[in-house]
């Protein structure tokens, strides 16, 4: 964008105000021999045009080839252990190979198409030289002109033709940058999520928060039309209860999770919070009422305080170090070089898994929420680190409503009731 508005528009510009004012003093001193001159540059532009449309198909394939070929490194580095370890990873390295040739192609392409442009301007730059020279001298002959006036229209004429080149050079390098703005410009259209999926209240009574805390009643949600994932699923949890939720892969416990935090809307049924119907809810206000640990939750490349810090921006320290002491992180916060002030790299790489899920525990805990959901937060931890897991939730119990979508006996065996995902409870 700044490429666009910085240099190339005022490339294209600048040219085309000076050509107003060089063409003025020439049409005052000869305006027949001047008309002709902007006839011939006119042509050169006119081809000069002819190159946009090529040059603008070439860069739009160069940007999507680029795109694909960036795609393909980032696999590749991101797994690069797997890419040695494996036969497959030699396919991989094919792949990317073959999207860097891809590239490759299309910027020979580009390349190419601009050569032939600036090739043709500076042989059609030469050629209006004679082409003057020539009418020129016919009009001095015929008394159209003097030789004083044709001089100077001359001298004028050399910046002229130059700033002239210049437009129809800057033109087709113009429209290529306006093409890879284009995904910029679509992006930044993208529609913003709603406020709330249900944009009609719903007049259901609300239940007492004495009875069923959370409800879920007879939701159904597909993510397309021809298999329904969740068919008439209801579960509950009265308040203070530990439940977890437990079924094969692919049945659709995460995305249950997902209609929790309110990130799609339920196509039929209802979802209750202490009798609030996510129909009343903004999608904030729903988001409001949970914490979410994922199973590899993401942490941003700044500190453990600011990463802490994400569930409760006002916190005070003192907050942020209980948080970080119910959720068994303080010692190993502690332990790093500059404590609470240490940087955790990009996605929290400077950590182990164990670490990275206690300090979102710990983020989800000063959040305060009444619910927390916790999806496969110890399927990917090792015994030690489930067990400080573990003990973190043990803490909460009874404080908040947890749920938890888990498969090891352990995590599971801290649930007050246990729902299997066909919908039964024991």
């Amino acid at each position: 964008m700044g490429s666009i508005y910085g240099s190339r528009l005022r490339r294209t510009t600048a040219p085309l105000l000076q050509v107003v004012v060089y063409l003025i003093p020439m049409l005052v001193l000869g305006w027949q021999i001047t008309l002709c001159l902007v006839g011939v540059n006119l042509v050169m532009l006119l081809v000069n045009t002819l190159f946009v449309n090529p040059i603008k198909t070439v860069t739009k394939r160069m940007s999507v080839a680029n795109g694909k070929m960036t795609e393909k490194l980032s696999n590749l580095l991101q797994g690069m252990e797997q890419a040695r370890m494996n036969t497959a990873g030699r396919q991989t390295v094919e792949e990317f190979a073959a999207e860097n040739e891809n590239y490759v192609k299309e910027s020979r392409g580009k390349i190419f198409f601009t050569a032939c442009l600036e090739g043709f301007n500076t042989g059609f730059d030469l050629l209006c030289a004679l082409t003057f020279l020539m009418i020129g001298i016919y009009f001095v002959q015929k008394g159209y002109t003097t030789l004083g006036a044709l001089t100077a229209i001359y001298s004028l004429y050399g910046s002229f033709s130059y700033q002239f080149l210049q437009l129809g050079r800057y033109l087709p390098e113009l429209i290529g940058c306006l093409t890879n703005a284009q995904n910029i410009f679509e992006f930044m259209e993208e529609k913003k999520e709603a406020e709330s999926w249900y944009p009609e209240r719903n007049e259901n009574p609300v239940l007492k928060s004495d009875e069923k805390y959370i409800d879920v009643s007879h939701i159904r949600f597909s993510y397309s039309e021809d298999k329904e994932l969740l068919k008439d699923y209801s579960l509950y949890s009265h308040k203070g209860e530990t439940i977890a939720i437990t079924g094969p892969s692919g049945c659709g416990k995460s995305t249950l999770s997902k209609l929790l935090l309110g990130l799609y809307p339920i196509q039929s049924g209802d979802i209750r919070i202490d009798g609030k119907s996510y129909y009343d809810l903004s999608n904030q206000e729903i988001r409001e009422m949970i914490s979410y640990v994922p199973q590899e939750p993401y942490l941003f490349n700044v500190s453990v305080r600011e990463n802490i810090l994400i569930g409760k921006q006002d916190a005070t320290e003192e907050e942020i170090i209980e948080a970080a002491k119910r959720a068994h992180a303080h010692e190993f916060i502690m332990n790093l070089e500059n404590g609470y002030d240490s940087c955790v790299g990009e996605r929290g790489n400077r950590l182990s898994g164990g670490q990275r899920q206690r300090i979102a525990i710990a983020r989800a805990i000063l959040k305060e929420a009444p619910v927390m959901l916790l999806d496969e937060a110890t399927s990917a931890l090792d015994n030690e680190s489930e067990q400080l897991v573990n003990d973190a939730m043990k803490s909460m119990k009874k404080e908040k409503n947890i749920i938890m979508i888990a498969h090891r006996p352990s995590t599971i065996a801290l649930a007050d009731r246990i729902c299997a995902f066909n919908g039964e409870s024991y």
